[in-house]
């Protein structure tokens, strides 16, 4: 189902694969740094959260419920996206899954830290 979801364009599906491929805690995967690259790779595609549901799509009397979740859902979304960028430029500097590239790491490194301003 993961994989699935991952190759159906799931952001949080292809950051879990990434992860589970890039460290050997989880059972069942073998560390595999091309996989994990590949993973990443379409996890940073993802430049926004798909557009939330318009809220007069969504029936909730209170309205300010349904921002604060938009909004939280938000902050996750640029906190995993930094993790994926971080994640991906350090493959780059170790040379793992990727050939080493020191201005891949850099770009990587400096678009995460862009995120968090």
């Amino acid at each position: 189902m993961l994989r699935l979801a991952a190759e159906l364009d799931n952001f949080e599906a292809q950051l879990i694969l990434g992860n589970l491929y890039n460290s050997s805690k989880y059972s069942g995967f073998q560390i595999d740094h091309v996989k994990a690259a590949k993973w990443y790779k379409k996890a940073m595609k993802h430049k926004e959260l798909y557009n939330p549901p318009n809220s007069h799509d969504v029936f909730n009397p209170d309205q300010t419920a349904v921002k604060a979740r938009l909004v939280l859902k938000q902050k996750n979304f640029l906190i995993q996206r930094t993790h994926v960028l971080t994640k991906l430029g350090e493959l780059y500097f170790h040379g793992r899954g990727e050939q080493r590239n020191y201005n891949e790491t850099l770009y990587l490194f400096l678009t995460a830290a862009n995120l968090e301003n």
